[in-house]
């Protein structure tokens, strides 16, 4: 009795052994990195950490088995500070534990516990604001639960987890200050290894903070131009100085005396001309005693352009030299074929055409769409 027995735990033993081996049963334990974003004196750089461990059951295989069972035994999130000068990390606000323990989860191998989103933005004058959500994917719905709030000191409340509630839409900022930029390296099971500032003055890359499989992972650390394939810098600035002139303009032009409304319409148009914004199809118009030999000409009834039928058309001979924005394919009125034939004409994309409203005759230019250039 005591021989079988011992051999059923042997056999056991070696089962699960077995099954660690080949992976259909892992014990996983993780710490990693989110959300990072840099002070606007780029001294401090906040981020969320996220500790969690489970037992994940089955071979999670992505496009060859199932999703793998997971029970999840433990998941803390805390809201953190790196101090650039001290080199210390100090701990702000912290979940003990997330809405996702105790659930049956299913994952697959490479996101096995699961990946939160998180944010934080830290607005010059005023309070670092953070969110993060957890989601548990699950058939025909998943259900997510967030965190959001202020930071304003040692007394800031902890909130509590709020099902389906504030979203984490967009990424923290900034992240880059002046030549500093903060971004993440890629770890094991979606759980980012480490947190880096890239120094673009000084081609140099600094590890903030880290994991243990850091060092297995990069074992020649953190190299400035490998991961200058990653960096957002350059994107960033021109964002942030496309941002800063269409803001010029807005206040320019409501200097002028123009409302809201008219000032972010000019200063969009002005953006396009200067090549920060696309510029849209566009048609001007020239009246003209005779039409070249070679012009399609289009003859349109008066009641037409009073019924907004060619409203673009219309702007444009009012405002003759002037390029008015097109308004894409023409709605057919129940009494007149222009339209209809004017949209296939279009469509063989000329460059020009001619328009005669009763005896005033008119040449009309395309202008294509053309990109942002700058």
């Amino acid at each position: 009795m005591l021989f079988a027995l011992l051999s059923l735990l042997l056999l056991a033993g070696l089962g699960w052994l077995g099954l660690r081996t080949i992976g259909v049963v892992t014990l996983e334990t993780h710490e990693g990195y989110f959300g990072p974003a840099l002070s606007p004196d780029g001294r401090s750089i906040w981020l969320f950490q996220r500790n969690a461990s489970g037992l994940a059951v089955g071979m999670g295989w992505e496009f060859f088995s199932p999703p793998a069972r997971v029970f999840l035994r433990r998941d803390e999130l805390t809201l953190r500070r790196y101090d650039r000068d001290s080199g210390q990390v100090e701990t702000l606000l912290r979940w003990p534990s997330t809405p996702l323990v105790g659930k049956k989860l299913h994952h697959y191998r490479g996101r096995i516990l699961g990946i939160p989103t998180a944010r934080i933005s830290l607005p010059q004058g005023g309070p670092p604001e953070y969110a993060a959500k957890m989601t548990h994917i699950r058939q025909p719905r998943s259900q997510g639960w967030s965190i959001s709030g202020t930071w304003d000191g040692p007394d800031s409340a902890l909130p509590d987890w709020k099902e389906n509630g504030h979203g984490t839409a967009g990424l923290s900022e900034p992240v880059v200050v002046g030549e500093l930029e903060v971004m993440v390296m890629r770890g094991e099971e979606g759980f980012n290894a480490a947190i880096v500032l890239l120094d673009h003055d000084r081609r140099q890359a600094e590890v903030l903070v880290r994991n243990d499989d850091y060092k297995d992972l990069y074992p020649e650390g953190a190299q400035f131009d490998a991961l200058l394939e990653f960096s957002r810098k350059q994107d960033i600035d021109r964002l942030n100085e496309m941002r800063r002139t269409r803001q010029e303009l807005v206040t320019a032009f409501r200097a002028q005396g123009m409302n809201e409304g008219a000032a972010l319409l000019a200063a969009g148009k002005e953006m396009a001309r200067l090549g920060w914004w696309p510029t849209p199809a566009a048609v001007t118009a020239r009246e003209v005693s005779a039409f070249p030999d070679h012009l399609r000409v289009f003859t349109i009834d008066p009641m037409e352009l009073r019924v907004g039928l060619f409203a673009d058309l219309k702007e444009a001979m009012d405002h003759p030299g002037e390029p008015v924005e097109r308004r894409g394919r023409y709605v057919r009125h129940r009494d007149y074929s222009t339209s209809e034939e004017l949209n296939a004409f279009l469509e063989t994309k000329p460059e020009e055409f001619g328009v005669q409203v009763e005896d005033r005759k008119w040449h009309m230019l395309l202008i294509p769409p053309r990109p942002a250039s700058r």
